[in-house]
Formats: C-alpha cells, sequence, structure tokens
C-alpha cells in the first residue's frame, strides 16, 4: 500500500524554491506554483529515486484554484536538504484524518 502524503500550498512553495535554486532537473514551472489554491491540499502520489542516488524526483498532484481537475508536476529533492526534509515529514492520509478528528474533537 502506497502512503500518499499531502502537502500545504505553502510546503509545495518552499520545496519547488528548492528546487528552482539549486537548479535541480524537474520543478514546478512559475505559471503552476502562482495558480496554486492558496488553500489547498496536494498530494504526493510518487516519490522515485534516480540512478545517481543524490535526486529524489517526487510526482504530485496540485490543487489549482478555481479547478476541479489536479495538475500532475514532478519537483526533485536531495537527500539532507530543506525541501527533502519537509517531504520526508509530510502527514499521510491516516494521519492526516487523525489530526482532523482531533481538531474537532478538542
Amino acid at each position: 500500500m502506497v502512503d500518499y502524503r499531502y502537502a500545504t500550498t505553502s510546503e509545495i512553495k518552499k520545496i519547488n524554491i528548492e528546487a528552482v535554486a539549486k537548479s535541480l532537473n524537474r520543478a514546478a514551472a512559475d505559471e503552476c506554483i502562482d495558480a496554486l489554491d492558496p488553500n489547498g491540499k496536494h498530494l504526493l502520489v510518487g516519490t522515485y529515486v534516480l540512478d545517481d542516488a543524490q535526486t529524489y524526483r517526487h510526482e504530485w498532484l496540485l490543487k489549482i484554484g478555481g479547478s476541479t481537475e489536479p495538475v500532475k508536476v514532478f519537483i526533485d529533492t536531495e537527500p539532507g536538504t530543506n525541501a527533502h526534509v519537509i517531504v520526508e515529514g509530510l502527514p499521510t492520509y491516516p494521519k492526516l484524518v487523525s489530526q482532523q478528528e482531533d481538531t474537532v474533537l478538542a
């Protein structure tokens, strides 16, 4: 079973900024980042270790403002960087549901 992970728009922007700053092979276009739903949840559907083992390619379905269809993008990270730490710390679906239940019950 795949543990899908969820990111906020703020987290996606931080991850993408680092990919662009490091000139990694894959990053989302500025137009895509600018169009993100500010309150959207974005789904990490796959992570692939590239041949050099120094780069992780993350496949995302991003929520675009005003659209019901997600946009698929790939954003690369490098192990040990801030962006990679953000990705590794993202909640899985069961964790996200648990957090929401805790908020409702509080």
